[in-house]
């Protein structure tokens, strides 16, 4: 699996439950009901909560360490690491999630590095030395500098250089921003969320959310 121009899994998200997002953060879902900011609840290391029917279940995704503030703050004092153990514990997928962004730039004009990466590596390269490498490139320092620090590191070879191309002719003359985001996902399955209340699986889903972010030192979401 190469690098390519948006997310692995477009569409997933198609189908929002804002209420039962709201009821879940207690904050007001943004316009399109798929997903709630939670930077003004004071959360540091991750921007948003997105929450979806997936065929009659739920599908509950994080984004942790998209921002340079976010990333800062995650790979210091081991919180990324106490932030994947907690989530592999408690049955979420963590899959690291490395792209190259201009400001404001919609998913699918992002450039998401695809390789096979071990997760825990990723970790430890994000809290040592490679917390130098996280900022704004020019178009000709991506090429000539951030583009080959990536495949140094194996997260790009030189088959993903044409869709690099590609990202270049999108981003112009902008500065491009390396982000080493994670993806945090998990399922509420149809059969489960069918027996039990909104307010109960929205309880569900809460508690799974604080347990992960609450080892990171993030405050926790309160009932809607």
């Amino acid at each position: 699996m190469g690098a390519q121009l948006g997310p692995r899994e477009p569409g997933l998200f198609d189908i929002p439950r804002p209420e039962l997002l709201r009821e879940v953060s207690g904050i007001k879902p943004e316009a399109d009901g798929r997903h709630v900011l939670l930077k003004e609840a004071g959360f540091r290391s991750v921007q948003r909560l997105a929450l979806a029917d997936v065929a009659g279940g739920v599908a509950v995704a994080l984004w942790p360490a998209e921002l340079k503030p976010q990333a800062q703050y995650l790979y210091s004092l081991g919180r990324a690491g106490a932030l994947v153990e907690a989530a592999r514990r408690d049955g979420w997928t963590v899959r690291p999630s490395p792209h190259v962004a201009f400001f404001s730039s919609p998913a699918g004009q992002r450039l998401y590095l695809g390789r096979e990466i071990d997760l825990d590596g990723y970790v430890r390269l994000w809290e040592g030395g490679g917390t130098d490498r996280i900022g704004a490139y020019t178009p000709a320092d991506v090429r000539l500098s951030l583009w080959p620090w990536l495949k140094e590191q194996g997260y790009a070879t030189g088959s993903d250089d044409a869709v690099l191309e590609d990202f270049l002719r999108i981003l112009g003359r902008r500065k491009a921003h390396l982000r080493p985001g994670l993806h945090l996902g998990r399922r509420w399955a149809g059969d489960e969320v069918s027996r039990i209340s909104q307010r109960d699986l929205a309880t569900s889903v809460r508690q799974a959310v604080n347990r992960v972010l609450q080892s990171a030192g993030e405050p926790p979401l309160l009932a809607g």
